[in-house]
């Protein structure tokens, strides 16, 4: 099983599962708000393209009941449950039994508090994330953990313009910075809205703004969207380096 297929639609290696999506904001401009159906990811798409489709079934309260990812003919299905309270999102390939189960714990809003991700090929590495919010529900700090061999990092974020600018960890492995259009309001289709959506079934607001660089280390990634004839975003292209590493396209 691919661990991190769900997370792979971005150019990068998500630093935590969490990251930020969207929230009301007061332009009045119209945005779009239909429902993500499709998504089709090319990673590498020089020499050695590894595409993937993941297909999105929702509930009638508009979450995700299910998404199915294909990539070389395997199937691999991605189930969401919901309290009122957590959240459990099961990662299966058809026919296998290996699995990576995400658990969130969630306050009244549906903004996670806890994270806890069990892969059943490797607990080495199973992950535990505590998330910790500033008054104004920014986050502010997370503390992300490998139980099983004692390492421990703590997260700082640094907000701006209601934008999540920046995060610096203790120790140096989950640094990023990102870049914001603050002319166009975050909407869906937006690298970081897709992002959350797969990660927890719905999207639930943090950033205000459309989402064009990111920095997973020492080269920053910028993005870049295309829309359709209804002024939705149809899809967006990763360039690293002077390399498109990632090229995505969004059926709604």
């Amino acid at each position: 099983m691919n661990q991190n297929s769900r997370r792979l639609l971005l150019l990068l290696i998500s630093i935590i599962l969490i990251l930020p999506s969207c929230k009301q904001n007061d332009n009045p401009a119209p945005v779009n708000t239909d429902k993500i159906k499709t998504i089709t990811t090319i990673n590498n798409p020089g020499n050695f393209p590894d595409t993937t489709t993941t297909t999105i079934t929702y509930n009638s309260n508009g979450t995700i009941a299910y998404a199915d990812e294909t990539q070389y003919g395997n199937t691999l299905r991605t189930t969401y449950t919901y309290t009122t309270s957590y959240i459990v999102v099961n990662q299966n390939q058809t026919g296998s039994s290996d699995y990576v189960r995400d658990s969130f714990a969630i306050n009244s809003n549906g903004i996670p508090t806890y994270h806890y991700e069990t892969i059943s090929l490797d607990p080495t590495y199973n992950t535990e994330e505590i998330f910790f919010y500033s008054s104004n529900g920014q986050l502010a700090k997370t503390i992300s953990s490998f139980p099983n061999i004692g390492q421990i990092d703590t997260i700082f974020s640094t907000w701006s313009n209601g934008d999540l600018i920046q995060q610096v960890s203790t120790l140096g492995e989950h640094d990023m910075a990102y870049g914001f259009n603050t002319g166009i309001p975050c909407q869906p289709g937006d690298a970081l809205f897709v992002n959350q959506l797969l990660a927890l079934g719905y999207t639930q607001g943090l950033n205000d703004h459309l989402v064009t660089a990111m920095d997973p280390g020492a080269d920053q990634a910028t993005i870049t969207y295309t829309y359709d004839s209804q002024n939705r975003i149809n899809g967006f292209t990763s360039v690293q380096s002077g390399k498109t590493n990632s090229i995505v396209s969004i059926g709604y």
